[in-house]
């Protein structure tokens, strides 16, 4: 027997879906079959179909050019009529929004944050609300506007207890902390970080571990809590090292290094750093081999070794 062929709008969801599972693997590929749905879609004259085909190529961009993305999701927002269903308009608006956040533009980006906040269909929509709370709160973060931010994010939270989203409210526990932290309440910050890793422990998630362990040894590390931040560090790099993340492997030994420098136990600061460069060469990680050459040039410079200080510096400054 031969199987049924597809309807259009079978054949549709279909690139979408396909698009979808390329996108972080084959951004080319990815567009192809976006750029299928949306010649398919204009085929149907469905707007609804034709927005989302928009918006699909967009979330694609994202991961390539976040101006272009931008582009797609303004066409989804141009194409959009009154039939369109308001959920793909808010979609644009919320995408539209973190693009615009990732390129700096916060005025922008709260623009589209609070104009899809203020869409009637969304005042149910506890999950949706929740997000754009969230995303709202995390421009605000961004501009140092703490107050702010803080207020955004727990409204987001309490969204999240109310729908009993397990996932959202670690990372909004996380978030809270993160402010009670860049504000210097580190009393206040740990509670919440605290509470993150239960949530986050209870989904198995060990790459969301790994941040909050890391969290938490910062607020230990500023109250000079140095063995407990070292305990806590260690713990992080564990979680890291299971993950094979080199970017997280190679960040959790230059904070080690780090820490190891501030304890004034400078033969530790060397080897952390010197492993930290290591796996950020071969992993060509740009930002963390300049990090651990100006973090070996401090190492170096506490025990007077002066030529290699330079040397390091010297690196720092020419990459």
């Amino acid at each position: 027997k031969s199987l049924p062929e597809l309807s259009d709008s079978g054949r549709i969801e279909a690139f979408f879906q396909i698009a979808n599972n390329l996108k972080q693997k084959d951004i080319e590929l990815a567009l192809e079959y976006g750029n299928k749905a949306l010649q398919l879609a204009v085929q149907t004259k469905n707007q609804n179909t034709i927005c989302k085909a928009y918006n699909n190529i967009g979330g694609t961009w994202y991961f390539k050019d976040y101006t272009k993305a931008i582009e797609y999701y303004s066409m989804t927002l141009e194409t959009a009529t009154s039939e369109v269903n308001p959920f793909v308009i808010s979609t644009a608006l919320n995408n539209m929004g973190l693009a615009h956040r990732n390129l700096g533009n916060y005025d922008v980006s709260l623009e589209c944050f609070m104009k899809a906040l203020k869409m009637p269909e969304i005042q149910e929509d506890k999950s949706r609300l929740s997000q754009f709370f969230s995303n709202i709160g995390g421009v605000y973060y961004y501009q140092d506007s703490y107050d702010l931010a803080l207020e955004y994010f727990e409204k987001a939270l309490a969204m999240e207890i109310e729908t009993n989203d397990t996932i959202g409210m670690a990372g909004m526990y996380n978030n809270i902390g993160s402010i009670y932290f860049e504000t210097a309440r580190y009393q206040e910050a740990l509670p919440n970080y605290e509470k993150a890793l239960n949530y986050f422990e209870a989904t198995g998630d060990d790459y969301a571990m790994a941040r909050i362990i890391n969290n938490i040894g910062r607020v230990y590390w500023k109250t000079s809590h140095y063995e407990k931040a070292l305990e806590y560090y260690n713990l992080a790099l564990s979680k890291s090292e299971g993950i094979g993340n080199s970017k997280n492997i190679a960040s959790a030994l230059h904070t080690i290094g780090m820490l190891y420098i501030d304890m004034k136990q400078y033969t530790k600061a060397l080897e952390y750093l010197n492993r930290s460069l290591d796996i950020a060469t071969k992993a060509k990680l740009k930002p963390e081999i300049q990090d651990n050459y100006l973090q070996l040039s401090e190492a170096y410079s506490r025990i007077k070794n002066f030529g290699r200080a330079y040397e390091y510096y010297k690196l720092y400054t020419q990459l």
